[in-house]
């Protein structure tokens, strides 16, 4: 081999150690954990759906009668059921559509109102132990609820009077009785008067929660395992 290409060989032979000097590995101890997370939400789902929520029409109708819908899960009492992995709170707005102009909606008197038992006419008319049809439209549309974070922060406001919670998996009835008030006076212009009007029921979730180790448990005295909250928001 002549001396150009042996000098040319060592050349090639430097540049290559070099390069493994530089950008070699090197050998060394290690371990590796890794936390895999997931976030999962939760549905809010109320049955029945207005399709099939009980609905009356009441002919014929006249002062001194009265709809008793004071039995639960019974006709024509309204139930609702929490379908859905989260509790929820329940939103009631009444929305009287009375248009012949004869105010029968102020003749119907609300003389029961409950939601899971509980009253609702004292929270929606405090002090009082009846509501018209005509009023139970007007204080529920005026009313609001409000929603907020974990923080405490009030994020939404949406309209309609909580009438209550609904845990999962759980049942919920509105009771109600309705009377024609008979006031003892001339009633003769109320002859043929139609009141229709509409319950909306609205399933909203509750407040957020700030999930922490004071409730959330992995299941078990030692580490390890997978964390889950044990109150329920």
């Amino acid at each position: 081999m002549s001396m150009k290409a042996k000098l040319a060989l060592a050349v090639a032979t430097m540049a290559v150690g070099a390069t493994a000097a530089l950008g070699g590995t090197f050998a060394y101890f290690s371990s590796e954990s890794t936390s895999i997370n997931q976030f999962k939400n939760g549905t809010i789902t109320m049955k029945p759906g207005t399709a099939y929520l009980e609905r009356f029409t009441l002919n014929n109708f006249k002062p001194g009668d009265s709809l008793n819908a004071t039995v639960v899960n019974q006709e024509p009492a309204w139930s609702l059921n929490n379908q859905g992995t989260l509790p929820f709170n329940v939103l009631m707005q009444v929305d009287s559509k009375e248009t012949d102009g004869k105010a029968f909606d102020q003749e119907l008197k609300f003389t029961e109102l409950k939601f899971n038992g509980v009253d609702l006419i004292g929270q929606i008319k405090p002090g009082f132990t009846e509501i018209s049809l005509a009023e139970l439209e007007s204080l529920t549309a005026a009313a609001s609820h409000e929603i907020k974070n974990s923080e405490g922060t009030v994020t939404t406001t949406l309209p309609g009077f909580n009438i209550g919670e609904i845990p999962v998996s759980s049942t919920r009835n509105v009771t109600y009785r309705i009377e024609f008030a008979d006031n003892g006076a001339d009633q003769n212009a109320l002859q043929g008067a139609v009141a229709p009007f509409d319950v909306k029921f609205t399933a909203v979730q509750k407040d957020g929660t700030d999930y922490n180790k004071t409730n959330m448990d992995n299941g078990s005295a030692g580490g390890g395992g997978n964390y889950e909250p044990t109150t329920t928001p």
